[in-house]
């Protein structure tokens, strides 16, 4: 009997572990880096993602704008989004217009136990794509999906901007990378 309740507390420990040992894998690269003080407008498809690249950005020097600027600006203009890949476009425009410097972009490929997060930035007056990143977890996850949209912003922010190695590993976030200055 002891042996089967040993047994069955390795089991358990077993699942709690690989249920929380989700490792992120991560790719991204830049060529530059926009310079401290840069006004940037943030654009997704969930909020959490979006709020959470505002927060990074601003301690990374950036000056992220309210997208309700950007929404009141297109309704001034009685321009109407429709939820696609066109919005992109239409955001990038109206970015030039209103003299922002980098449109910065996160997705979100959205299945509940194993989501991905892309971030890309984009300088509005070369057109360029400056820098890009994505991060996923290398099992499903159970813990809350916001904190693992949290989590995986960071590491795809993370890896984009050369503050962390591309691939497989730990690299701590939530509470540090989130709070990390590059200064």
């Amino acid at each position: 009997m002891v042996k089967i309740q040993r047994n069955i507390v390795l089991i358990w420990i077993g699942f709690i572990v690989s249920a929380c040992g989700a490792i992120p894998i991560t790719d991204g690269a830049h060529s530059s880096l926009p310079k401290a003080g840069s006004v940037v407008i943030v654009w997704g498809s969930h909020p959490v993602v979006t709020d959470t690249m505002s927060i990074w950005l601003h301690k990374q020097g950036l000056v992220p704008i309210e997208r309700n600027w950007l929404e009141q600006t297109l309704k001034d203009q009685d321009v109407i989004l429709s939820n696609s890949d066109d919005d992109q476009v239409i955001v990038i425009e109206s970015a030039k217009k209103m003299h922002v410097d980098l449109v910065v972009f996160g997705d979100l490929d959205q299945e509940i136990r194993a989501p991905m997060v892309s971030v890309r930035g984009f300088n509005v007056d070369s057109n360029r794509v400056l820098w890009e990143g994505s991060a996923h977890y290398d099992q499903y996850i159970s813990v809350p999906l916001n904190h693992a949209l949290v989590d995986l912003t960071c590491q795809a922010l993370a890896t984009a901007w050369g503050l962390r190695e591309r691939g497989k590993s730990w690299f701590r976030t939530s509470g540090d990378i989130c709070l990390m200055d590059s200064k």
